[in-house]
């Protein structure tokens, strides 16, 4: 084989982070780190902010955030042995519900929370359309992943 010529070498994942990418535990631990950061911010109270605002930036922050977890849950369904093999609507069915469920779980906890207004209806859309929209970003980067990393041997790493 031959080397690449410089300037044209494809990007790689560093050695480490190649290890664990491809395993699903990698992708649940960063999914419960995802819930529990967004069950941190839902506890206090709403900064606000004066002076020159977007409008409705609460729905984009929504939207995107929940669209980051999306994508994680996605990738753990990917790589995981037992759901690699549902199809593709499965697993956006499964991602959009568990999206759309934990965002309701989000506005119940605010609506419990002082200082803090829950149960908002468009906030919970733009949950769901974040998660159902994580498969844009979730597909790419799962393809990504198998092109620049070994796979996994899955006698050993079928609990992982």
């Amino acid at each position: 084989m031959t080397e690449p010529a410089a300037g044209t070498q494809k990007p790689s994942i560093p050695p480490l982070l190649a290890r664990w990418i491809r395993r699903p535990v990698f992708w649940g631990l960063l999914f419960i780190a995802w819930y529990a950061l967004l069950y941190y911010l839902s506890s206090g109270p709403v900064t606000v902010r004066t002076g020159w605002t977007i409008p409705h930036a609460d729905k984009i922050i929504h939207f995107l955030y929940f669209a980051g977890g999306g994508t994680g849950l996605h990738l753990l369904l990917r790589f995981h042995p037992r759901s690699r093999e549902l199809a593709l609507w499965k697993r956006i069915a499964i991602v959009t519900l568990t999206i759309a469920l934990l965002g309701w779980l989000d506005e119940w906890h605010q609506s419990t929370t002082a200082q803090r207004n829950g149960n908002d209806i468009y906030d919970w859309t733009a949950d769901v359309l974040g998660g159902l929209c994580s498969v844009v970003i979730a597909r790419p980067i799962g393809r990504f992943i198998e092109r620049k990393t070994a796979p996994l041997d899955t006698d050993t790493d079928a609990t992982s």
